[in-house]
């Protein structure tokens, strides 16, 4: 389906489906027309999943880190890797 819509490359990223979904969904409001306000829910519901990607990225990325550092050094002392 969105191959039928999109090019390529966004077809490519079709792996990607939590926003792959309301982008291509916002995609053929904007191509093949609109029923109501379906386009701005799209939009809202992407632009919500943007907000928890900075989120994770931002605020969570150093204690991620740490723990997959405090992960690696455990593994490390098994002698198995």
């Amino acid at each position: 389906m969105c191959s039928e819509i999109f090019p390529g490359c966004v077809s490519a990223s079709a792996d990607l489906r939590v926003s792959n979904a309301f982008t291509g969904d916002s995609g053929r409001s904007w191509v093949g027309g609109c029923y109501g306000n379906d386009y701005w829910i799209d939009l809202a519901k992407l632009g919500i999943f943007l907000v928890i990607a900075l989120f994770v990225g931002l605020v969570l990325r150093k204690p991620i880190i740490r723990m997959n550092e405090a992960f690696t050094e455990q593994l490390e002392e098994t002698k198995i890797i």
